[in-house]
Order: structure tokens, then C-alpha cells, then sequence
């Protein structure tokens, strides 16, 4: 089974179209490697994919600007 990071990246690939290598640390939208309107698919695609909750706060903290970021957010909830 992949693991998070890469469920993740597949995830972002997917909705972005990217192909080049992605950096978890890159801020993702800064990039311009996915656009605001492609996280709502992004997040919608994590809530199905790993049964996560997502709210507009979580959004606001930075959960989603990063691989790294949204791998740890996961995890976070998969822990509570």
C-alpha cells in the first residue's frame, strides 16, 4: 500500500496535472502547481480518500499548502 505522502502526491497529480517531481516542502499554490479552485477538489479527494473531516479553519492554518503539511494534517486527525 503507498504511503501517505504518496497517496498525497498522487492526489495532486491528479487534479493538477502536474508530472514533474513535487518537493513536500514546496507551498504548493505559491508554485502555481495547483490553483485555489483545484484545492477544494484536493481536500474534497483527502476527506473521501482518508475518511478526514476538513474545515475552513483547517484551510486557514496552512494544513494544505505543502505535501509535508497535508501528510502531518492527516495523520493529526487519524490520531483523534
Amino acid at each position: 500500500m503507498p504511503s501517505i505522502k504518496e497517496q498525497i502526491e498522487e492526489i495532486v497529480r491528479d487534479v493538477s496535472g502536474h508530472e514533474d517531481p513535487l518537493e513536500e516542502e514546496w507551498d504548493l499554490v505559491g508554485k502555481r502547481i495547483i490553483k485555489s479552485v483545484m484545492l477544494l477538489e484536493i481536500i474534497a479527494t483527502i476527506e473521501e480518500d482518508f475518511d478526514v473531516d476538513v474545515t475552513a479553519q483547517d484551510v486557514y492554518e496552512g494544513h494544505f499548502v505543502s505535501l509535508k503539511s497535508m501528510k502531518k494534517f492527516i495523520k493529526s486527525k487519524k490520531q483523534s
